[in-house]
């Protein structure tokens, strides 16, 4: 994982200063004061004449004091070209809200409500890595101008005569003339001007895919079938409230990981969405019921950004099981990743889905056989498909009973560990981080 951990000391006592979400502002972990941003000072050399370079850290510019020469300071796993092509005025960041308590109580109360929880989750459960880290993602605003040129269709209710017959009251057949209406579209020629804009956002790091493969990697073959994607999946590309940017600071990322762009730019720059959203605005904008062969000429001017995100993430064993939980840093609700699950509720989980399918595979045996004659089988299907229904409805009230008592269990457990998160952060695991 390419990364980037800012850290400055605190004046007073020398602790860890730290962007506090609560507080909003630069807390010493240590002494609790409030602290004013120290820059951090960095060294490297000259690429030019090898001098040594006194460098803030967070700054994304340097200069050389004996040869003059300007560089672009880069995190790791950047590239250079991308640092050069969005500048710094361009760079916004999402500061944290969820605090690291708040996160830790959310994860607990996530992993309490997932149904296969096992109940000796919070027993031996180990924690390997927990951090607060900012996710870049490009943001574009593709500004366009120019004309266009469309069929535009105004609907017309037209009337006509249709013939039909109808019997009288005799039984005679007639052919009587009906009025009826139906609607009908004009089209025309149209040409016009338009101008507007089009936003676009992704992710410009695959840190949670990363993530998701090296655990998973991690998890020896035959555990592997003890590991699930969390109830709401995997993990869902999260909406990054842009509303709340602010230009970046590096007092926001102080003790807390800023990860690096993995892909240029240019992804974010979605010719075939512009154009779609481009049409969309055209059809809005045109006169008429109907639109068709939209054709817009003009410039389409596009301007990036790159804003941080904030980001929980954990990395946690259990028993030889390696999964992982991510949280969005501005809602403590949203909860993804993978956990360890009970493998004899998910044995009978299976067996109550056999004895359903093959209830519906007799079902639909004796109502072919019924249709084409063979009553017999219609009898022995009954049949079967009765002992199908006895055996799965059996099982499911095991596996009903199954799961609420661990839910219960876990539900009772997770009060003690959400009132004092450290009870289980605190936990250090024995396996080895699998994303460094």
């Amino acid at each position: 994982m390419d990364s980037n951990i800012q850290s400055n000391n605190c004046p007073h006592c020398g602790g860890q200063i730290k962007f506090d979400p609560t507080a909003q502002a630069l807390i010493c972990q240590s002494c609790g004061q409030a602290a004013e941003q120290a820059s951090a000072i960095q060294t490297c050399d000259c690429p030019n004449c090898g001098a040594e370079l006194t460098v803030i850290a967070g700054s994304r510019q340097s200069k050389c004091e004996f040869c003059g020469g300007s560089f672009a300071m880069l995190q790791d796993g950047e590239d250079c070209d991308l640092t050069g092509e969005i500048p710094d005025n361009h760079k916004y960041i999402i500061p944290f809200t969820v605090s690291k308590e708040e996160y830790q109580r959310g994860m607990i109360s996530w992993l309490a409500a997932e149904k296969l929880t096992p109940t000796d989750a919070f027993k031996k459960i180990g924690i390997i890595k927990s951090e607060g880290r900012y996710i870049p993602h490009y943001y574009c605003i593709a500004n366009f101008m120019g004309s266009y040129t469309a069929s535009i269709g105004h609907n017309r209710i037209e009337t006509y005569i249709e013939h039909v017959q109808q019997r009288d009251s005799k039984g005679n057949v007639r052919t009587v003339p009906v009025t009826r209406t139906r609607t009908v579209i004009d089209w025309r020629p149209f040409h016009s001007q338009i101008k507007g804009t089009v936003t676009n956002l992704c992710e410009a790091s695959n840190d949670i895919k990363k993530v998701a493969a090296q655990t998973h990697n991690a998890t020896p073959e035959k555990w592997k079938l003890g590991i699930e994607h969390s109830s709401n999946g995997l993990y869902e590309p999260m909406n990054v409230p842009i509303d709340r940017k602010q230009a970046y600071d590096t007092k926001f990322t102080t003790g807390y990981s800023v990860l690096a762009c993995d892909e240029p730019h240019s992804i974010v720059y979605d010719k075939g969405k512009i154009q779609k959203e481009i049409h969309r605005q055209i059809s809005k904008a045109a006169p008429g019921d109907h639109i068709r062969n939209i054709n817009f000429q003009g410039n389409i001017i596009p301007d990036f950004f790159l804003v941080y995100r904030p980001s929980w993430m954990t990395v946690y064993s259990y028993e030889d099981k390696i999964c992982f939980n991510t949280c969005d840093g501005s809602n403590a609700n949203r909860h993804y990743g993978t956990r360890p699950v009970d493998k004899d509720k998910k044995r009978r989980l299976a067996k109550v889905r056999t004895a359903m399918i093959v209830s519906l595979i007799v079902l639909a045996a004796g109502v072919i056989g019924t249709a084409i004659g063979f009553y017999v089988l219609f009898v022995v299907a009954a049949i079967g498909l009765i002992a199908s229904l006895v055996t799965g409805i059996a099982f499911l009230v095991s596996y009903r009973s199954l799961v609420s008592k661990g839910k219960q269990t876990n539900a009772e457990t997770a009060k003690r560990y959400i009132a004092n998160p450290d009870l289980l952060f605190s936990r250090r695991s024995a396996k080895a981080d699998p994303t460094l």
